[in-house]
């Protein structure tokens, strides 16, 4: 396995303070990792970031956590930072946190080469979003690389885990071999915590990850099929004051587990709207709930929480 680019599994940054409700909208996580929560204000409260060490909304610098345990099994990201309550002079919303850095295993039976091509793997987390204090930023992530031998260049940094400004936890890297050279001295890492040790048993997740997204709206007995990023709506016009069916599908999520829809208007307030419990197999399982949109434009993610 030879890494010449960059892989970049970064968290994005939150959402810059603003007076336009649209963009209040969450910072993804890297892959493996958790979305920033959203800016708010006095009417509007911010909300906190998600993963389990997602920081509270309007909490200055405490940003998210990784929680992950030293040895990256199960391997899971950073979690985000938590949106602000305060705007800046002019504007309406306070800023979004940090996405949480994301989460990567790579294993070899013979060997791991990084070259000296920049920095070869990113899993940061996300800065705050610029407000008039500091929004919390996401933390870092997760890297495993495991390989009887691995070869590191050590021209510039190598592996970037740091937490995301204001105050994103630092996340965890893992080198598992027998034998680790590089042209300059360990560690190779910006931010987080460096572990090296022999190589550990890969065990790969017997199923695949979770998964979680709306797939379409019934208007007015219509059904709208959709194809949408798990962390928004897609554009659909809805011309009917009455409630809209939303459709939820899921993958790999234990059966009776209630999905939340999180709506943000234009020009109403924030809804957060339980779907029904999910019903079906763990393979794939759906629900569907109620909601009436107000009007103008409106934004909306789904997210659930389980325990295992």
């Amino acid at each position: 396995m030879t890494i010449g680019g960059t892989i970049d599994l970064a968290g994005e940054s939150g959402p810059n303070t603003t007076n336009n409700q649209n963009e209040r909208v969450p910072a993804a996580g890297g892959a493996g990792g958790y979305s920033g929560g959203l800016g708010g204000n006095a009417s509007l409260p911010p909300t906190a970031g998600n993963g389990p060490g997602g920081s509270p909304g309007n909490q200055g610098v405490n940003g998210g956590t990784f929680t992950g345990s030293q040895y990256l099994i199960p391997l899971i990201g950073g979690s985000g930072g938590g949106g602000s309550g305060t705007s800046c002079s002019g504007t309406t919303y306070g800023g979004g946190g940090g996405g949480g850095g994301g989460a990567l295993l790579i294993a070899s039976s013979v060997s791991i080469t990084i070259t000296p091509a920049g920095t070869a793997i990113t899993a940061a987390g996300g800065n705050g979003g610029n407000s008039c204090t500091s929004v919390p930023g996401g933390s870092g992530g997760a890297v495993r690389l495991v390989a009887p031998t691995m070869s590191l260049s050590r021209a510039v940094p190598l592996i970037d885990v740091r937490g995301g400004g204001f105050g994103g936890g630092d996340g965890i890297v893992r080198l598992e071999a027998f034998t680790i050279s590089s042209n300059g001295t360990l560690p190779i890492i910006v931010g987080g915590r460096l572990i090296t040790s022999p190589p550990f048993m890969v065990v790969p997740p017997t199923v695949p990850p979770s998964a979680l997204k709306v797939t379409s709206l019934v208007v007015g007995g219509v059904t709208i099929p959709i194809n949408a990023n798990p962390f928004s709506f897609p554009d659909a016009t809805i011309n009917s004051s009455t409630p809209v069916t939303v459709n939820v599908q899921a993958q790999f999520i234990p059966i009776g587990t209630i999905p939340k829809i999180i709506v943000m208007s234009e020009t109403g307030t924030d809804q957060t709207v339980n779907c029904a419990a999910l019903q079906g197999t763990l393979q794939q399982s759906t629900c569907s709930a109620s909601i009436t949109f107000p009007t103008g434009g409106s934004r909306g993610f789904v997210k659930a929480t389980w325990t295992q």
